[in-house]
């Protein structure tokens, strides 16, 4: 639906186990400049909590962190009925505590420390994250 443009402008952001397209944007692999080390902060503490509610899912049900053998209408039935339990358990304050300080800390740096050769058909063509870099070259 967003190569079809069905969002508009709209941004997906993601990992760099994604590919860096013109809807979704990844961080940066090499940091080179304070801007750059800003949008990559502010692009992994923006996806952060997503991932952490993905986590406290998985812990809760960890069918959802192994292959899922079923068939896909099972699958889609299984994700609601656990997205429906989960939910429940998180209004019955029933969740599962991280260190979420330390986490999100040990996201930023290492992926401002990975080499770009250890990731394989990975373009990091700045010139689609160049207007949110520009944005905090501003800020600076």
């Amino acid at each position: 639906m967003f190569e079809r443009g069905n969002f508009g402008n709209g941004i997906l952001l993601a990992d760099n186990g994604y590919a860096l397209t013109k809807y979704c944007i990844t961080p940066i692999l090499t940091v080179q400049t304070p801007a750059e080390n800003l949008f990559n902060e502010s692009q992994i503490r923006t996806r952060n909590p997503i991932e952490r509610t993905f986590g406290v899912w998985k812990r809760r049900f960890p069918i959802l962190a192994v292959c899922i053998r079923l068939q896909v209408w099972k699958t889609q039935a299984l994700i609601v009925a656990t997205a429906i339990l989960h939910k429940i358990a998180v209004i019955e304050k029933d969740i599962v505590l991280l260190n979420l300080s330390a986490d999100l800390e040990a996201a930023v740096n290492y992926v401002n420390n990975v080499a770009d050769d250890g990731v394989v058909n990975r373009p990091q063509n700045n010139n689609i994250r160049n207007p949110y870099i520009q944005y905090f070259q501003n800020l600076i």
